[in-house]
This record gives C-alpha cells, structure tokens and sequence, in this order.
C-alpha cells in the first residue's frame, strides 16, 4: 500500500462511520451497504480532484464542529448526495444528483417521498444561484462552501482542483480566468455565512481574505 493509498482509506473509513450516524438520524439503520458503496464510488471518479471524499469529509467535520444542533436528517443526505453526479462539462449536475437522491431516499432508505423532496430541493440550493430561504439550506450551503473559509493553504488547494476539474483542452486559460473571477467576485459578501456559528468562526474571519487573494492572482 503506498503513501497516498492512506489518507483515502482514513477519509474512508470516517464516512463509513459518519453514513451510520446519518441513518440513525434519520431511522434507516437497515439500509443496505450498496448505498454508501455507490456514493463513495462516484466521489471517486478520476476526473474529480476537488469534489471527491475529502470535500464529503470536510463538510461533515464542520457541521459536527460549528452546526451540530442544526443538523437535519433531510441535511445530510442532501450533503451526502449534493455531487453525487459531477461532470465539468455540464450544466445540469445538481438536477441529476436531486433526482438521484429522491430515488435512492424513497426506494433503498426507504423513508417517505415527502422526505425524499425535500432531499431534492436542498440539493438545488448548492446551485448557489441565490440566498438560501430555509434554515436547512442555510446549514447545507455553509457546509459546501466551509472550504472558501479554510486556512490560506487548505484554500490554495480547493483552487488548484477546481482548476484541475476544468483543464486546458475544457477551458481555456484566458476564459477560466475570466469565468472563475467573475464567480468569486459574485461571492464577496458580508457577512459571507449564512449561519450564526458560522459568521462567528475563524472561517468567517478568513474568507474574505481568500477570495480576494485569488481574484488577485487570477488577475
């Protein structure tokens, strides 16, 4: 096993055991194993190098930290499946994921399809087109977006695979320069997070900072 195979197998072995609490939560402990399966395989696709089981693992570790006593079980498998389909070359990804989650909510979870929209309906907030209008979507958006908030060189390495997820021969140079800095510069606001706990942690404190660095250098 090489170095690198390490982190993967830990980062793996924390979901496994954040899955099980996401079904406690919301009373699917019988689920089959597939499921996660199936989820940690997609967040492994070899074209993924930002949205992959670190940006799952991530998540969760601050919704642990800053937002436990908000979680919602329609929260957390919205997260768990908010990029379940990812593809660059897009446009529809969270529609596809929305309609993935329902499916699996309803047919392998089997909770209630009331349940399973709402799941849906999360998932269309990380679309990230407008202010979250719900408590739950407020939770889930600062979870998805905990990383523009990270330490300069956590946040260096967000950068470095979004780049990576539109390479060269996608998009070129010029135009991802134009495009990623016009998306930042929709992004600066204040405060930045949706949540209380949120705008009172180092995050908040350190995200401003980031974007504008790399607006910089995108410059």
């Amino acid at each position: 096993m090489s170095p690198l195979e390490i982190p993967v197998i830990r980062t793996k072995d924390y979901l496994a055991s954040r899955w099980a609490e996401t079904l406690n939560l919301v009373g699917s402990t019988g689920a089959p194993s597939s499921v996660l399966e199936e989820i940690l395989t997609k967040y492994q696709e070899p074209w993924r190098y930002y949205h992959t089981l670190e940006h799952l693992r991530s998540g969760f570790e601050v919704l642990d930290r800053y937002l436990k006593s908000r979680t919602t079980g329609q929260v957390e498998l919205a997260f768990w499946y908010h990029d379940f389909e990812y593809d660059p070359k897009a446009t529809d990804n969270e529609n596809k994921s929305a309609e993935v989650a329902s499916e699996r909510v309803t047919r392998s979870l089997q909770l209630p399809l009331t349940f399973a929209i709402e799941v849906g309906k999360l998932i269309l907030a990380t679309k990230h087109t407008s202010d979250p209008n719900t408590e739950s979507a407020k939770v889930l958006l600062d979870m998805d977006l905990s990383i523009l908030g990270e330490v300069p060189e956590v946040f260096d390495q967000y950068e470095l695979g979004i780049r990576q997820e539109y390479p060269e021969f996608l998009v070129p140079k010029e135009i991802f320069r134009e495009t990623r800095r016009e998306i930042l510069r929709r992004m600066l606001r204040d405060p930045f997070y949706n949540t209380p706990e949120m705008r009172l942690s180092p995050y908040e404190s350190r995200v401003r900072s980031n974007i504008e660095r790399s607006i910089n250098k995108l410059s």
